[in-house]
């Protein structure tokens, strides 16, 4: 009988187990989606949004808007960032001896349109956060209570002894909403000023801040 053998290699062949070379897992696709489109020296850089400014991911908000809440939230549609501020001097002879709102000579700075020189009001053009200051000082022998109003309503108050011209001075920051009103009111005693010159003692600032 004529017997036939297998090559040794065929053999090796026929039993070596099937092995499947596969890249690492996730290397195919370096999740794009996690780290961006342009990977930078393998840190993993995002250069943000394309359409964004310079590729940052800057946001300007829903709609190109400028994020603020809407005009039902007590915010203007479109904010307006123009300056609003005011300087008032010397209290008015009639305003300054009594109880009640006090009335300013002069005018020294009025930008934005919100301080009314006849009233002794200001009234907010736009809503947002103000500063307020003011002094004024006791005459001789009374004292002095001041108060910012705020739409008919005492917000701080500051005082003056009648030991002889002293100082009520303040300072407050507030959030008015537009056509919200400001004033200063003489709540006890009365405002110095001289008789025998122009020069006013009594001041009254605000401007907007944001």
């Amino acid at each position: 009988a004529i017997m036939t053998t297998r090559p040794i290699s065929s053999i090796v062949l026929l039993l070596l187990p099937s092995i499947t070379i596969s890249a690492p897992e996730g290397a195919s696709s370096v999740a794009s989606s996690k780290y961006g489109t342009n990977i930078v020296a393998g840190q993993g850089y995002n250069p943000g949004y394309e359409g964004g400014s310079s590729g940052q991911g800057y946001n300007p908000g829903h709609g190109s808007s400028s994020g603020y809440p809407s005009s039902s939230e007590g915010r203007e549609e479109a904010p307006c960032y123009n300056t609003v501020a005011f300087t008032a001097s010397r209290a008015s002879a009639y305003s300054r001896g009594r109880q009640g709102q006090l009335v300013f000579e002069r005018t020294v700075t009025n930008l934005g349109g919100g301080w009314n020189g006849a009233t002794g009001q200001f009234a907010a053009p736009h809503s947002g956060t103000y500063h307020f200051s003011w002094a004024a000082l006791s005459p001789a022998h009374n004292q002095l209570k001041l108060a910012l109003i705020k739409n008919g309503q005492e917000q701080v108050a500051s005082w003056a002894d009648k030991t002889g011209y002293q100082t009520a001075s303040g300072t407050a920051t507030l959030t008015l909403r537009r056509g919200d009103s400001v004033y200063l009111y003489i709540e006890e005693g009365e405002v110095y000023e001289p008789s025998t010159s122009a020069r006013g003692y009594a001041t009254f600032t605000g401007y907007r801040v944001g």
